[in-house]
């Protein structure tokens, strides 16, 4: 019902709009910012925290604010280019307290660890890809045999239980992610030894997991590539 309300209400605003654009009362500037690409990027966020998907909903409003202000701010005199870095730092920084107040409000309640992950298909295959654009996902997977793995993460929010995965018997285990705008947290036994290597703009992906004296019976080659995201590691309960 939330949903369907939501988006009448979108179709009576924009109904509103073109019925005042065609009798001739909107303002060009004005017209010129409802109907762009920047607003439908706010429509579609809207809709998107009205399914529940609050973060990948609150970066594509911030985004479409982002771009829009330009247009907005187009009387005023002075250099808009100027304006680019501050407000990505806004947008990033909005982006963890959105990310920090949902996982505190969650701790609360007690459902972070109560969560029921999504199963993957078992898989012989040697090679897993996966990729995730504008996602909010809890997975466990249940794979065999793995050697490589390759995750690519856009404006995403994407939490992966490998308890359950079997890697491949072989020396070089490797798993690379490549992530843009987002969060990703991995779950992995107590056993694996991770070699963690990361680089890119504005990137902190972090261990986790409590030392111990274990004897490891895997190695892998953990490598992070991203443009302001983060992420963290640690062990599977």
């Amino acid at each position: 019902m939330k949903k369907i309300m939501t988006f009448g209400i979108i179709v009576v605003t924009l109904g509103i709009f073109l019925l005042v654009d065609n009798m001739g009362f909107l303002l060009p500037c004005v017209r010129h910012i409802v109907f762009s690409w920047q607003v439908l990027l706010i429509t579609i966020g809207i809709i998107l925290i009205a399914n529940r998907k609050l973060t990948s909903g609150v970066i594509l409003i911030l985004i479409g604010l982002c771009f829009s202000l330009p247009n907005v701010l187009e009387n005023f005199v002075f250099d808009k280019n100027l304006t680019i870095l501050p407000i990505t730092l806004i947008i990033i920084g909005m982006g963890l307290i959105i990310h920090a107040i949902a996982k505190k409000k969650c701790r609360y309640y007690r459902c972070s660890d109560k969560k029921t992950f999504v199963e993957t298909v078992t898989s012989e295959e040697w090679f897993v890809r996966r990729n995730y654009t504008f996602s909010h996902s809890k997975e466990k997977w249940a794979y065999s045999s793995l050697k490589n793995i390759e995750i690519e993460t856009i404006f995403s929010n994407i939490e992966l239980n490998f308890e359950q995965v079997r890697l491949s018997e072989e020396d070089t285990v490797r798993i690379k992610i490549i992530s843009v705008f987002s969060y990703v947290t991995l779950c992995v036994p107590i056993d694996w030894k991770i070699k963690l290597n990361q680089n890119g703009v504005f990137v902190s992906f972090s261990d986790e997991r409590i030392r111990s004296e274990i004897d490891f019976k895997k190695v892998v080659f953990l490598e992070i590539e991203g443009k302001f995201s983060g992420g963290e590691l640690k062990c599977c309960v």
